[in-house]
């Protein structure tokens, strides 16, 4: 059968969804990450490609490679066509590289647009060539922004508005505009909204990085007058007489906006529309908008009657192009049955779920009518810790007052959504109006429609996972809940009353996070937050950007720790490391490598004897009766030790990595003896580091950071077990320590232990969430009611899901998943599991299930990449593969008989094995 080629080019953090594609075509180029770019600022941007391989059945080829590429980058279309790369022509290069790949042409301008393709080589002797990509380049010198800051004079109780009416005469060739605004914005353009992103710019730390987004207008320019108008919210960037905030976050700068707007006529002719005096401004119908508290809207002066000249302001941060996913509106939940009235006049819908969202009516009434929406997790009347509740809303663990409110205009039926403040809710509370159908002796305005409308981060989807024990499928999607509602601008703690990115849920989360969603753009945007807060000592501090000041707050005993905690600033150093693993991305190492040296420094320096400066320690570690909060059951100063090592251990690899050979050994002796100090310092001689009580967190961080010293692992590894089983398998571990309790076990085979924690039901568990009515993830094990009931930071054993019962794993010599390890736990429990995972290369999938010891095992290992996969048999010889014996299948090479199994190598395509368990 004739081979055909079908590629599919996806980002470099892999969404390839390897369906049918055209034959002898490469689709979906990618700039930076993303489809066709705007903005990008990268003076030599990276390119990437992923292939997948296949025949006309569809039927994936086994073993297909690149061995050349050659990139065209063209500044017209024209000369693309004519495979002339006027900018770039990089010549046949023999590699397989193809993500990461640097654009080396000629120096690209500001605003420059360029066409791109690229033409591949495979092993198989096959020569295919792409579709064309393009990018258009941002501001690559900030001397290159003509516009101004803008802002109002006077502060009115109104938010301000700007407008600015201009001429198109001609034909426009190529319209793009750059825009931000301080705190957030939304760009109008002829009354239309641009753009989908949801509370723009991302935030940041504003006195230094301010982000702007750039859209292409073409399409949406009219011939004649045209109007700009930007509106402006407040954010996390001005909290002044905001009605709900938390005593330690303080933003008072001044609104502003900047637009930048060039226009390319047909004849040549360029123009820009730039903010200065020239522009207009009112006060808004938003007259309260606040990051936690909720916003109110004045529909009776949506247009402004009376405008003024704005103003030009200063702003003395870098102007930076957007990095990360934009937040948007994504479904529309609408109740579920016909609303509850509790009260009198008080009226509570239930959507179902709990989620990051806005509220968005239809209403129609009198004007100056003003109806209220009050969002809760829970309402009153439930049973301790069961989502059951029939009374009004509780906003315990919202904080309040938090509500929106809406002044109608009387001018019949009336649409509303909050534009610049959002919550996490299951539930409104409606007061000031009345559902449609109900009685309404009052003449109160009529509710016609509601909805809650989920909004979160746009990073892509990159893997889904399911098995067939209907207990974990609901805890994977309770925890995946509680991930989408938290993927914002940073990753939040919770939707609702801080929104703050505590650093220590981006690593310890980030292994289960990166296999269901793209974190490439997210996480380096994090990064930057990071190093934009760290201290000049080159202290981390636990939430990035730093907007709430906890200095001076020596709060919790004993060793404070709001302010700063090793385990919490040790994101500076991990996620860098994990950007690395998972995308291949080198630079994103140089970029953090001084401000990852700086923090280890700072350890070091405010240690005592190499022990370093303890904070919270295993935060929310769980034992019942016990208050929660800082760590009960390992010491803090062990914690804090065990994350120091691992981060010196970051580094030094790191340093490798760059070439700092210096550094390199520096920070490896650093690291020696540190792990030399901890185990005399806590390693109790029997099977024991030291805590009070439980072993779990203290034990499992040794083994997983590789403290432990191998002849000690085994008696390490049982005094953890014997604990659980004590226990009854309640977990004790925390924040901090599930993560390493996850994978201590899970790397030592104990997937039995594992499934005994998640099949618990009782107070502490997963299974207790479930049971309970909660419909994400809480933030306590207990579930207690007074804290949040949207939280991610609990959520470890979703890494167990798809790195052990699917069985994605990544070879400890691979980085960006080039070398692909897939080792299922088919000694669980369960009867199938199946899944994928979109690696930068392409889609990884996995299906199998077992019956009466028979099990099936089918795998797609996308092109450019090879497999080691591990099966649990006595006698390799026994296993087939698509009908075959497997050693006498295509692509498929017998490496050795391990210790549990058969390991087995392969290259790209599918596969279908089928074996006998442990026979």
């Amino acid at each position: 059968m004739q081979k055909l080629l079908l590629m599919m080019i996806t980002t470099l953090c892999g969404y390839a969804h390897l369906e049918a594609a055209t034959p002898d075509r490469l689709l979906s180029l990618r700039c930076e990450y993303r489809i066709n770019p705007l903005g990008v600022e990268a003076a030599n941007p990276r390119l990437s490609w992923v292939m997948e391989a296949g025949d006309e059945s569809g039927t994936t080829e086994r073993g297909i490679k690149q061995t050349a590429y050659q990139v065209f980058v063209a500044s017209t279309l024209v000369l693309l066509g004519k495979d002339e790369g006027d900018l770039w022509d990089s010549g046949l290069i023999k590699s397989d590289a193809s993500v990461q790949v640097k654009y080396s042409g000629h120096p690209l301008a500001s605003h420059q647009k360029v066409f791109w393709k690229v033409r591949v080589h495979t092993s198989d002797g096959i020569e295919v060539e792409s579709d064309v990509g393009n990018w258009t380049m941002g501001f690559l010198s900030a001397e290159d922004w003509s516009a101004r800051w803008i802002g109002s004079a006077v502060k009115d109780k109104g938010l301000p508005v700007f407008r600015k009416k201009f001429v198109v005469d001609e034909e426009i060739r190529n319209a793009l505009v750059h825009v931000s605004g301080l705190g957030h914005y939304e760009l109008f353009l002829n009354g239309e909204k641009v753009g989908n992103q949801f509370l723009a710019p991302a935030w940041s730390v504003y006195e230094k990085t301010v982000y702007y987004n750039t859209f292409d207008l073409s399409q949406l320019l009219k011939h004649g007058e045209n109007e700009f108008r930007i509106m402006l919210g407040k954010g996390f960037y001005n909290t002044e007489g905001d009605r709900y905030m938390k005593k330690v976050i303080k933003g008072r700068g001044r609104l502003m906006a900047i637009l930048e707007a060039h226009l390319d006529y047909a004849d040549g002719r360029k123009e820009v529309v730039r903010t200065d005096e020239s522009w207009d401004v009112a006060s808004g119908p938003i007259t309260h908008s606040g990051i936690l508290g909720g916003s109110d809207f004045d529909s009776r002066i949506a247009e402004p009657a009376k405008w003024m000249n704005a103003v030009e302001v200063e702003s003395a941060a870098q102007l930076r192009a957007a990095e990360s996913p934009a937040m948007e509106k994504m479904e529309a939940l609408v109740p579920v049955g016909d609303p509850d009235e509790p009260e009198p006049g008080v009226f509570v819908y239930d959507f179902g779920q709990n989620l990051s969202a806005i509220p968005s009516i239809q209403v129609r009434g009198e004007k100056g009518a003003v109806l209220r929406l009050t969002p809760a997790e829970q309402r009153h009347g439930q049973a301790d810790r069961t989502n059951n509740g029939k009374g009004r809303v509780n906003q315990a663990g919202i904080g309040s007052p938090n509500y929106y409110e809406y002044t109608l205009n009387g001018s019949g039926q009336e649409r509303w959504q909050p534009q610049f403040a959002y919550t996490g809710f299951q539930y409104l509370e409606l007061t000031g109006a009345v559902p449609a159908g109900y009685p309404n002796p009052n003449n109160l305005p009529v509710l016609e429609v509601i909805q809650s409308v989920h909004v979160r981060s746009s990073a892509r989807p990159v893997g889904s996972f399911s098995c067939s024990n209907p207990l974990w499928v609901k805890i994977d999607e309770i925890i995946d809940r509680a991930v989408r509602s938290n993927l914002g601008h940073v990753l939040t703690d919770c939707p609702t009353r801080e929104k703050l990115g505590w650093l220590e849920v981006s690593y310890l989360m980030g292994p289960a996070l990166s296999r269901r969603y793209d974190l490439s753009r997210l996480y380096a945007k994090i990064t930057r937050d990071i190093r934009d807060s760290q201290g000049a000592d080159g202290a981390i501090y636990t939430v990035a950007p730093s907007f709430p000041d906890f200095s001076g707050i020596d709060w919790p005993p004993p060793h404070g720790g709001l302010h700063y905690t090793p385990e919490w600033g040790a994101a500076g150093v991990v996620v860098p490391w994990q950007l690395y693993r998972w995308y291949g991305d080198k630079a994103i190492l140089r970029e953090n490598f001084l401000a990852m040296k700086a923090f280890v420094d700072y350890m070091k320096n405010t240690s005592e004897d190499l022990v370093p400066k303890p904070g919270l320690g295993d935060w929310f570690d769980y034992g019942h009766g016990k208050n929660l909060g800082p760590s009960r059951f390992t010491p803090a100063k062990l914690t804090a030790m065990a994350t120091f090592y691992r981060c010196t251990d970051i580094v030094a690899k790191s340093a490798e990595v760059l070439g700092e050979k210096d550094d390199s050994e520096n920070y490896q002796n650093l690291a020696d003896d540190i792990r030399s100090k901890f185990n005399q310092t806590y390693y109790l001689g029997n099977g024991q580091y030291h805590n009070k009580k439980s072993p779990q967190t203290a034990n499992a961080m040794a083994l997983v950071t590789g403290l432990c010293e191998p002849e000690n692992e085994e008696a390490v590894l049982d005094a953890i077990l014997a604990d659980l089983e004590k226990r009854h398998y309640q977990q004790t571990a925390g924040d901090i320590g599930f993560h390493y309790l996850v994978e201590a076990l899970s790397r030592n085979g104990r997937h039995d232990v594992l499934q005994k924690v998640l099949n618990r039901r009782d107070k502490g568990s997963y299974g207790f969430f479930v049971d309970k009515g909660w419909t994400s993830l809480p933030e306590a094990w207990d579930a207690t009611t007074r804290s949040s009931m949207n939280h991610l930071m609990l959520g470890h054993i979703q890494q167990w899901f798809y790195y052990d019962l699917l069985g994605i794993q990544q070879a400890d010599d691979s980085v960006g998943y080039k070398h692909i390890v897939i080792k299922p736990a088919f000694e669980s429990e369960v009867e199938w599991v199946k899944g994928h995972y979109d690696s930068i290369y392409g889609r990884i999938s996995v299906a199998w299930s077992k019956k009466n010891g028979a099990c099936s095992l089918n795998v797609t290992i996308p092109a450019n990449t090879k497999a080691t996969i591990y099966l649990p048999v006595k006698n390799g010889a026994s296993v087939r593969e698509s009908g075959k014996p497997a050693e006498q299948a295509e692509g498929v090479t017998f490496l050795a008989m391990e210790k549990g199994g058969a390991a087995i190598q392969i290259g790209s395509g599918k596969y279908a094995f089928v074996f006998k368990l442990n026979q």
